[in-house]
């Protein structure tokens, strides 16, 4: 039942962000391949840590969850420099300011 009735609305909707809409579009049942698309980062994420936890146990497993949480944190906002080194997990970029003259 729940499937066929409407979601209430606790925000007001943000017109100029999001367009225009309606309670009737976001009932609208999503695709299935868009569902398994957004499952799919958690699923891999999650199996990754069982296999995890079998070889090396819970201890590591719980110390990459810490770390996960702590580095998953926002210390500033978008635009400003960072006071942390960030690293990818295909490549290392550093960006070195020229000294002005």
């Amino acid at each position: 039942m729940e499937a066929d009735s409407l979601p209430m609305q606790s925000a007001p909707h943000d017109t100029l962000r999001y367009g225009l809409s309606s309670l009737k579009d976001e009932a609208a049942a999503a695709h299935p391949v868009q569902v398994l698309e957004q499952k799919y980062p958690q699923q891999q994420w999650d199996s990754k840590e069982k296999m995890l936890n079998s070889v090396y146990g819970g201890a590591f497993t719980a110390r990459l969850q810490i770390e996960r949480q702590i580095l998953g944190r926002v210390q500033r906002p978008p635009g400003m420099q960072s006071s942390r080194l960030v690293i990818s997990e295909h490549k290392v970029v550093v960006v070195q300011s020229k000294p002005r003259a």
